[in-house]
C-alpha cells in the first residue's frame, strides 16, 4: 500500500507491506529519502474487560531527519524518541 505521511512538516511517501493474523498486525516500509526501514507492531490481548494493546514502532533515520524531528517534538515527548 502507498501512503503518505505528514508530521510535523515533514513529508514522506512510504510503500508499506502489511502481515497480519488473529491478535496481530505488522507492517514494513520500504526505505525513503527521510528514513531507512519502519517497523511497525501492534497486538491486542484480552484483559478484564477490554483489550489491551501494545504498539511498538522502530524507525531508522537517515542523517538529519532525526535531529531536526526531536528538536521540534514538545519537551515531555523527547524521552520517548
Amino acid at each position: 500500500m502507498k501512503v503518505t505521511a505528514k508530521l510535523m512538516g515533514i513529508v514522506d511517501t512510504e510503500v508499506l507491506e502489511y502481515h497480519w493474523g488473529p491478535n496481530w498486525l505488522v507492517w514494513d516500509a520500504e526505505p525513503t529519502d527521510r528514513q531507512h526501514g519502519q517497523h511497525v507492531e501492534y497486538t491486542l490481548q484480552p484483559e478484564g474487560g477490554g483489550t489491551r494493546v501494545r504498539f511498538d514502532i522502530t524507525l531508522v533515520n537517515r542523517p538529519g531527519v532525526s535531529g531536526h524531528f526531536v528538536s521540534e517534538l514538545p519537551t515531555g515527548w523527547r524521552g520517548w524518541v
